[in-house]
């Protein structure tokens, strides 16, 4: 699989799930992206009370 996020790649379909949620390789790339959302809200709040 390509590095792609949705709609990168030419014939996207990024909001197809018939073959399984982690064939849609969109859907995987967008599970890389929750661990650093969830490190942001997280440690910044943190970082300014303990500021």
């Amino acid at each position: 699989m390509a590095l792609a996020f949705c709609g990168d790649e030419g014939n996207s379909t990024a909001y197809n799930v018939d073959h399984g949620v982690l064939n849609n390789g969109c859907f995987v790339d967008a599970l890389n992206v929750v661990p650093h959302v969830f490190l942001l809200f997280i440690t910044f709040p943190i970082l300014f009370i303990g500021f």
